[in-house]
Formats: structure tokens, sequence, C-alpha cells
């Protein structure tokens, strides 16, 4: 799959939304892709809905027993698409889109399973009343769907990548992670059989709960690549945030990561979307889009997928006349004209494109910290505070799971410790051996168990309960900090035998330890705060301000490595660091305030040049000044000497 950050959206054709097949007019579709194209989308996800390619009826006998299978009430030909049940007309006007889409040389992602839409389902008839993802005749025939359709369009040059379909964990229910796996499985290996040189992706719904079926190791397992669909409406701890705020802007990256991470694949950003005009204002919108464009770039995911392509306010059907919100979600309205979102795209794609070819291919950056996810816990909630902590403080993360063995670092982060079993013996031991070797660990107590924790943290827990209402941090050079309440939040009396104290509560009781360990150290922090901060309703982007010394305490290590260091007074600006492949460093700065941001850089050293390739600023030995637009960023190309 093209190593290029992937600009586009998800296509319906602007006169007919979902309908498109039934009421297809060539001409609008390729009106629309002239729009698209003009507006920098590069990329396409276009939808073959089921029922339309797939009209199977059922023929039913004595007592119920399924007779025959038809194609729209007629007998299916022996062909290839009547075997499969698939519809010629369709398959035409499939053919007729990708020539279109070559045409103009836009890439197509092609959901295969189109049965789940827009709060709706689509089904052919024959299937209706059943469970789609367990039912063994709906299997049967989903697997014909895939396969029939690959081996018509496998040939293709438009075609950049399959998936099994649009959010297919919503069609119906599942057991546990087992079913799922297997659902997933025969219609991914359906796929590969028929085309095996191209990616597969999952295009599920993203569930990051730490609960969920459709877990992400699994979708590591079975696809190529993994996707997230971040809307700020639905996501758990960002849902009721206005747009702007940090967990709504940066939602869509962590969740993006948390899938890359724990599934160990790359990560498509295939749907991202403010929810139309009820929710944000055009401009708000774009500001919205800006910043998650220069979000995910910059963190390493693959692409930016906007939903959708166009309003479809004139469409009088199911769900566009009954849902308000899905009239109007387009970059372009109904008469192509461009939204400010459309803006951000082509202004996006045109700075990409003036970049030297090795930055806008832009590695992966260093992360300099591992974030340790226990099972018990809120993942999703300890992840998203860990990650808005880290990046406020100046340092990046990748996430693993507990069940993992751990890669090497300097900091190793276990946030908000949940539940009996805290973390598995193996992890402890290999975080021992780290800190021997002279990393730094920290680990923040909801009630997680940890055993041997006396010998590990120097601190002997006398007795806990729970903690009612939120306690105040107080230390000489932290500041003080109230700390919200996670769900589990235990209060701990405590004794102190080998670590040192170095903050309390407003009683005296120790707060946050620091015990030597070899040649490194584990701080120990007794509240559950990253869970606490992700539920509490009045922490927004700029309060995490009084916690960033806690975080910046334990990043210290690692912070003085960086080539580039912010001022603490500018925890919204995002500095990130990709080795390139000479040896220079690309680097990028980005404004995720709602205000200008003119700022000077602490340079390091050993950078013997920096040349600001995207973005307003100047460099002089020591300093970097950089002028960056609200939700915008600067790219940064540093020579060392």
């Amino acid at each position: 799959m093209n190593e290029n950050f992937l600009l586009g959206c998800n296509y319906w054709a602007s006169h007919a939304g979902a309908f498109m097949w039934s009421r297809w007019d060539a001409e609008v579709v390729a009106r629309d892709f002239d729009a698209l194209a003009e507006c920098g989308q590069r990329v396409l996800r276009v939808f073959p809905l089921w029922p339309d390619f797939q009209p199977l009826d059922p023929v039913y006998g004595f007592a119920g027993r399924l007779i025959e299978m038809r194609l729209a009430g007629q007998p299916r030909p022996d062909t290839p698409a009547g075997r499969a049940g698939l519809d010629e007309t369709m398959l035409e006007r499939f053919a007729h889109l990708v020539d279109l889409a070559e045409e103009r040389r836009l890439q197509l992602i092609v959901p295969l399973l189109t049965g789940w839409m827009s709060g709706r389902l689509f089904v052919p008839a024959a299937l209706a009343n059943r469970n789609l993802l367990t039912d063994p005749l709906c299997v049967q025939w989903e697997v014909r769907l895939v396969k029939g359709l690959v081996e018509r369009f496998r040939d293709r040059s438009g075609i950049l990548a399959w998936e099994l379909g649009n959010e297919c964990n919503c069609l119906g229910s599942v057991t546990g992670r087992e079913e799922a796996w297997r659902w997933m499985q025969a219609l991914g290996d359906a796929i590969r059989a028929t085309d095996p040189t191209r990616p597969v992706l999952s295009g599920l719904w993203g569930e990051l709960d730490g609960g969920s079926s459709w877990a992400p190791p699994d979708l590591g397992e079975l696809f190529d690549l993994v996707t997230a669909h971040s809307y700020p409406h639905w996501m758990p701890h960002v849902m009721g945030w206005p747009l702007g705020e940090e967990r709504t802007l940066l939602h869509a990256t962590v969740a993006a990561r948390l899938q890359s991470d724990l599934g160990r694949r790359p990560c498509l950003a295939e749907e991202i979307g403010c929810l139309g005009p009820m929710y944000a204002g055009r401009q708000t919108a774009a500001e919205h889009l800006r910043g998650n464009l220069w979000n995910l770039w910059a963190e390493g995911i693959r692409g930016c997928l906007w939903w959708c392509s166009f309003d479809f306010d004139r469409v009088a059907d199911y769900p566009y006349d009954s849902i308000a919100m899905e009239a109007e979600l387009g970059l372009l309205d109904a008469e192509r004209r461009p939204r400010p979102t459309a803006e951000e795209y082509r202004n996006f794609a045109a700075m990409l494109d003036a970049l030297p070819p090795e930055l806008a291919a832009l590695p992966a950056p260093r992360r300099e910290a591992v974030c340790v996810l226990s099972p018990e816990q809120d993942q999703w909630a300890a992840a998203l505070m860990s990650f808005c902590l880290a990046r406020q403080a100046g340092f990046d993360v990748q996430f693993v799971p507990s069940d993992r063995s751990l890669p090497e670092a300097e900091l190793y982060l276990v946030p908000a410790l949940t539940g009996n079993q805290g973390l598995p013996a193996p992890r402890w031991a290999e975080l021992r051996e780290r800190m021997a070797a002279g990393a730094t660990v920290y680990l923040s107590l909801a009630d997680g168990a940890v055993a041997g924790f006396a010998a590990l943290s120097g601190v002997e827990i006398l007795r806990r309960g729970q903690r009612l209402t939120p306690v105040t941090l107080r230390a000489p050079e932290l500041g003080t900090m109230t700390l919200p309440l996670a769900p589990t939040e235990r209060a701990y009396d405590v004794q102190v035998h080998e670590a040192e104290v170095l903050a309390v509560d407003d009683t005296g009781e120790p707060l946050l330890t620091v015990c030597a360990h070899g040649a490194g150290r584990l701080y120990c922090l007794f509240a559950g705060l990253e869970t606490g901060l992700a539920l509490d309703r009045g922490v927004g982007g700029d309060e995490l301000a009084p916690y960033l010394p806690l975080y910046r305490l334990v990043a210290a290590p690692v912070l003085t490595q960086r080539l580039l260091r912010k001022p603490d007074d500018t925890p919204r600006l995002y500095l990130s660091e990709h080795p390139l492949a000479d040896g220079s460093v690309a680097a990028v700065a980005i404004n995720n305030s709602p205000h200008l941001l003119t700022v000077d850089l602490i340079a390091a050293p050993q950078i013997a040049s920096a040349e600001v390739l995207a973005g307003e600023g100047r460099f002089s030995p020591g300093v970097l000044h950089l002028v960056l637009p609200a939700y915008a960023g600067a790219v940064i190309h540093l020579r060392l000497s």
C-alpha cells in the first residue's frame, strides 16, 4: 500500500447518497469525482451496497425449507456472477465508477460487504432477520459476495485496497472474541485467496475498552491494516466536549495509535468527522480537520478520510429524511461547492507535495515512553489521558498491553492500575530489570494489586479504603493539584521505608514517592490520576496544566535528550522528532490551541542547521523561532553536527 499519507473521504454520489447504485447516473459521478479531486482528495472509500449487488430472493417450500436462492426474483445464471448471487448490471456500474476514478488518478478503498450504513441495515431479502455474523447461510453468501467482487475487479489498477465492509461488527451480535475471530477470518481469507496482491483492511467500528469482542490484537492478526472510526459524539470520555478541546481534537489520533500499537499493524484513520452544523460551525469543523491532519500525520498514522463526501439534504430517503444529522456531513454541499473542510484538504495536500519525498512520507516519531495498559482498567480512559499528558509535557508514548513483552525504553508508564489482577508477574520482572539498567517507571494506583509491592516501592500499605472526595497533592517542586477521582479510587494509609516522599495530601499522608532500583527508579502515585482525569467533566486541554509538572518530573531524563524543547507555558504545542535515513531529523511542531502561537524553542547544541520547510520560522544557534496559526503545524529539517 502506498507509503504516503492518504488524503480522502468516504464517497456516496451527491444526488442519491446510499441509493446511488439503484439511481445510477454516471455523469453525476464524473462531476463528483472532478470536484473531489480539485479539493485535494486522492483516495475515495466507495461502497457496493449489499442488497443492490447481491439481491438474493429466497424460494421456500414445505415447512419453510429453503429450496432455491434467486437473483431479484429470477433464476441465477450459471456464470461466476450468477453463482455468487451478483447482479451484472451493478457490476457494470461499479466498473464504470472504477474507470472514472482511474481517469482522475483517484485511488479506491472498497468495503466489500456494505450492509451497515448511517445507522441502518441494508441486507438482501433472503438474509433479513438472521444473525448476519453467525448464521451459516449468511456467512456462505457473504463469502461468495466478497470472492465474486474481488475476482471481478482484482485486475483494476485504481483499487488500492479491499476491506471486509463498513463497520461489519454492527451487523449482528457475537458471543465473544472467538465468534468474531471466526467470522473475520472466513471473509479475510476469502479475499486473500482471490487477490493476494492487495492489502486487506478491517473497516470496523473501533471498540477500545479492553473487553471488546473485536479486539485490536485479533484485528492485527487477521488484517494488513487496522482502521479507526472516530467521532467525538460517540467516543467515551469525549462525548459532550466541544470541538477544539484537547480530547476532541486528539481522540482520533489516540484511537488510531492505540489500534496500531495493540494490533501491531499500521492504522488508517478511515472515518473522522464532526457530525454537521448542529455540532460545530463550518469554520470550527475546518479547524478540527486541520488539527487532525497534522496530528495524525505526525503520529505515523497512514491517512485521514472524512465522512462524508457531500451533503445529502436533498435525498428524500431514510436515513437522510429521518435522521437530521446524516444530511449535512459533506466536504462539499449538494451543489458541489467546497466547505472550509475541503479547503483544509487542499492546503494539506499542497503542503505535502512541496516537501521533499523523504519528509512527505514521514517516518514514525521517536517514542521515548512505553505506556503499559492493565487488563481490568478502562484502557481507553487511561490511554487517552496518558497520551495527552505526555504530549503536553513534551514526549511521545507507545501503548503495550500487559500480555506482551515490553520493548526497550528509558521510561515506562503504568497509569491508573486497576483490579486484583494488576500486571502479570513477567511484566514486573521486565520492569525491575529495566530499572536496574537505568530506566524510570511511573506507577499510578487506582485500586490495582501489585505482588511484592513493599519491596518494589519501598512503601508498606497499612490499610486502604474507598476515597470519596478528590484529594489535593502538595509538593514544594510540583505545586498544588487536585486529583480527580477514578471510579475505583482508594485512599491509602502507608508507611514509608526505603522510598522518598515527594508529595503529600492535606493531612500529610504520602501521595507521591520515589524509590531507587539499581541505576533507575520507581515513582508511585497513590491515585488513579489518568482515569480520573478522563472522567472529570471539568478537565479540558488547558486544565491539564497543573498535572504536567508530575509528568515532566518522571520524564526528565528523556526530555533532556530532545533536540527541540518547548517552554513550559506552551503545553498545547506538540513536538515530534522523526529520524531520517541520512542521519538528519525531521521535526514537526503543532499548535493544538485556538490561538496564534509565537514561540522560541530551545535547540540542542548538536543542531547545525534547521530549515523550516512548512510554516513560518527562523533558526539561530540555540533557538528556533516559530509562528504557528491555530491548529496548524510546521515542518523543520534538522541537520546535526
